[in-house]
């Protein structure tokens, strides 16, 4: 293709008001000759994917899909009539971290690291055939979406069991501060099988509420959900409610998962799954 020219772009950060996605908003020097504008994002240490297109005398972006806390880089180039312009200079920009919301199912191409606005905290998770399997160290593996910061938050995910042989836990982190402080919604299966609320501070779990059920099937995924309100918290099983509990101990933080075994060793574990990560936080 002919390349005709290049574009200047600049990015400017805005954040977005509560309960929707953090945005970024790009804009660019215009090219006389284009017809369309491609905007790409970078996915990988110097690799982009196109995520959007604007018209011929569109020379602005706004990119909603973007946790807080996160950084992105950009670069954008024309379509002319006669090809396309080389490639603006790459620009890099973060959303302010706060109140926002998230659907994650995880549907990307496999990768030692979860990406979309992921931190791992502990242990190791990752993509694999569009789900989320974590390490087969027998520890509890957890990732936060630190850029979603808030009080009221409202999150939910799917988990399946590979190995019901062993004590497996799968769980949702509310108001989490660090791996030492937060509120946990969890499953856990085996020989002990039950919900449970839970706060966790400097490390110490304290259960707030716990209801004893049976184990799941094995590799059949089953939705668990955590809910809290001011000082009440709310864990849901396949949409219904099953434990409420009350507790001000933490007041804001941060929305996260974990699955794995709550039990340290030297053995491993079969590498559990979860899928499609739902949040809304306030």
């Amino acid at each position: 293709m002919t390349r005709v020219g290049s574009l200047f772009l600049a990015l400017l950060l805005t954040q977005s008001a509560p309960a929707v996605a953090a945005q970024l908003t790009l804009t660019w020097t215009g090219n006389d000759l284009a017809t369309q504008y491609l905007v790409e994002r970078e996915v990988s240490l110097g690799s982009f994917n196109e995520v959007g297109r604007t018209a011929a005398g569109v020379v602005s972006y706004v990119d909603s899909d973007v946790p807080g806390a996160v950084t992105y880089c950009y670069r954008v180039r024309a379509a002319t009539g006669l090809g396309y312009t080389d490639y603006s200079n790459i620009a890099c920009g973060v959303a302010p971290a706060g109140a926002g919301s998230i659907v994650d199912g995880f549907d990307r191409p496999d990768s030692s690291v979860l990406g979309n606005g992921w931190t791992t905290v502990s242990g190791t998770l990752m993509i694999q055939s569009g789900q989320v399997r974590h390490g087969v160290a027998r520890m509890m593996h957890a990732a936060v979406q630190a850029g979603l910061v808030g009080s009221a938050q409202n999150i939910s995910a799917s988990f399946a069991a590979v190995d019901l042989s062993l004590a497996l836990r799968f769980g949702l982190l509310v108001r989490y501060t660090d791996p030492k402080n937060y509120y946990t919604c969890y499953r856990q299966t085996g020989g002990t099988s039950v919900l449970r609320i839970s706060r966790v501070i400097n490390g110490v779990e304290t259960v707030l509420k716990s209801v004893a059920i049976t184990n799941p099937l094995k590799e059949q995924f089953f939705a668990l959900g955590c809910q809290v309100q001011g000082t009440t918290l709310v864990l849901s099983l396949n949409g219904a409610s099953k434990l409420t509990a009350s507790d001000s101990g933490f007041s804001i933080g941060s929305v996260g998962m974990s699955l794995g075994s709550p039990t340290t060793g030297t053995g491993s574990i079969n590498s559990n799954r979860a899928d499609t990560f739902k949040a809304t936080v306030q």
